[in-house]
């Protein structure tokens, strides 16, 4: 058997990331909403400040997911009802509803420009 001396820790840290932003949180033994984050029914997880797109009351219910604890109702959440649309996503629309590639994309940007910088100032424009 060993026996431990000195300083022993069984907590342990996390890290949410809001699926609209890509913010991220890190806590030790913490629950989502300690750190300023909120999830829905359905399990999407997004920084509080999102609810404001939201033009009613927010709604809660008592939810069993693995955070636990109160969950955004799914008609009250920024994700489920698409005012808050995550970058990746429009693109992946975008995408498909034009027949795009990603392949042709990339091929045309490396045409295009030499490195990154001149693709960063070419977005400034």
């Amino acid at each position: 058997m060993k026996i431990r001396n000195g300083f022993v820790s069984n907590s342990s840290s996390s890290s949410f990331i809001c699926e609209i932003c890509g913010d991220s949180v890190v806590g030790y033994d913490s629950h989502p909403t300690d750190l300023g984050m909120e999830f829905c029914e359905n399990g999407h997880l997004f920084c509080k400040g999102h609810l404001g797109k939201i033009e009613k009351e927010i709604t809660y219910k008592e939810d069993d997911c693995w955070y636990g604890g109160e969950a955004v109702t799914e008609d009250c959440c920024p994700v489920c009802t698409l005012k808050d649309i995550d970058d990746s996503l429009a693109l992946h629309y975008y995408l498909y509803k034009n027949k795009i590639k990603k392949q042709s994309i990339l091929d045309e940007m490396r045409s295009k420009f030499k490195n990154l910088g001149e693709i960063i100032e070419y977005l400034k424009e």
